[in-house]
């Protein structure tokens, strides 16, 4: 009896087996998984960005006041682009459950997503598009920024062109989808492109400036804004590809939609941790300027106190010395005279002796 009861659960392993292949082979037609971990993902960045914000906020930053205007606007932009992801993925999710038309019609709010993402795209873009005028005023940073301006400014009126014909489209037809087809693919190309430019153009900067500045912690600072200004530009260039990529390869499954809900986050992210990071390396230079000039304090303070010591040494030294070389010497000197001697002397003297004599009388 106990050896019969063992057999359901290896039937029901086999079951198992048996379906999570079909249960794999589902999971890339299926469009409602793709939308629940984008909107995941879309809220846990506007944490992060919530707390980047923050610490900006906090930190007495010495930007000026458009740039402040700029990382408040931003964040008011993806607090309503979040307020269309969720409203996109709630329409996909739940108002949508077991309703397969809600696949083939994207909600209002999918494209008012794509919208918001594109508008702060080229917004950071053209900030960092300023910074590369502002730091180098050649020629050819000159068309390199100008060249950043207009794909930033393609891309974004390619999203929107192509979300409003998908929102406005009564019915979709076949001239519909390629024209479609055709807006997203500039939108991404374009925001790979416009990032792989602005972290060419700041990695080139950064290195002329490290070649010219002659001071090891400056170089030092600089090593570590450019690592800074590669990793943050790669984030957004590999996003933008990899959606790029997705959307031209997989064209039935929709798994571009997972990158779609958080490209707007990561260039927001980007911006904030490039100023926050920046305000961070301006306070660490200054802090590593202070303890050297405290440094150099202690040692001018303690070779001062040697050197007083020295000088009350001297002076004590050359004090004893004229003090000695003033004073008036005495020289006492004792003479012994012999009574008996002299008159024997005399005596002798009076009875004309010799020298002879007077030797040996005395």
């Amino acid at each position: 009896m106990s050896g019969q009861a063992s057999a359901p659960p290896a039937i029901a392993g086999e079951q198992l087996r048996l379906f999570l292949p079909h249960l794999l082979r589902s999971w890339h037609s299926l469009t409602l998984p793709k939308q629940f971990i984008g909107c995941s993902l879309n809220w846990s960045l506007m944490g992060i960005l919530t707390v980047q914000t923050y610490i900006y906020s906090t930190v007495q930053s010495p930007d000026r006041w458009f740039i402040k205007c700029l990382v408040y606007g931003i964040y008011l932009l993806e607090c309503v682009q979040t307020v269309f992801a969720t409203h996109a993925a709630w329409a996909y999710l739940v108002a949508g459950w077991g309703d397969q038309a809600v696949l083939a019609a994207s909600p209002w709010s999918g494209s008012a997503l794509t919208i918001c993402s594109s508008i702060i795209a080229a917004i950071v873009m053209w900030y960092f598009a300023w910074r590369i005028w502002v730091l180098r005023k050649t020629i050819i940073m000159r068309l390199g920024v100008v060249l950043i301006v207009l794909v930033a400014l393609m891309q974004m009126v390619s999203a929107i062109v192509a979300s409003v014909l998908a929102v406005t489209a009564a019915t979709p037809t076949l001239e519909l989808l390629h024209q479609l087809q055709a807006g997203f693919t500039i939108w991404l190309a374009g925001s790979f492109a416009a990032d792989v430019l602005i972290a060419s153009s700041m990695m080139i900067i950064l290195s002329q400036i490290q070649s010219e500045t002659a001071f090891s912690s400056t170089k030092g600072m600089i090593s570590r804004l450019m690592v800074h200004t590669v990793q943050t530009g790669l984030v957004t260039a590999v996003a933008a590809g990899v959606e790029l990529i997705l959307f031209l390869v997989f064209t039935t499954n929709n798994l571009h939609a997972t990158v779609a809900f958080i490209l707007g986050k990561l260039y927001s992210n980007v911006l904030l941790a490039n100023l926050n990071a920046r305000t961070h390396m301006l306070r660490m230079s200054d802090s590593g300027r202070a303890s050297r000039s405290t440094g150099s304090t202690s040692d001018a303070y303690r070779l001062g106190s040697r050197s007083a010591r020295d000088a009350r040494s001297a002076a004590r030294i050359d004090f004893q010395q004229r003090m000695t070389a003033e004073a008036p010497v005495v020289h006492i000197a004792t003479t012994v005279e012999d009574d008996y001697y002299n008159s024997t002397l005399d005596d002798a003297r009076k009875m004309d002796f010799g020298r002879d004599g007077i030797t040996n009388a005395v």
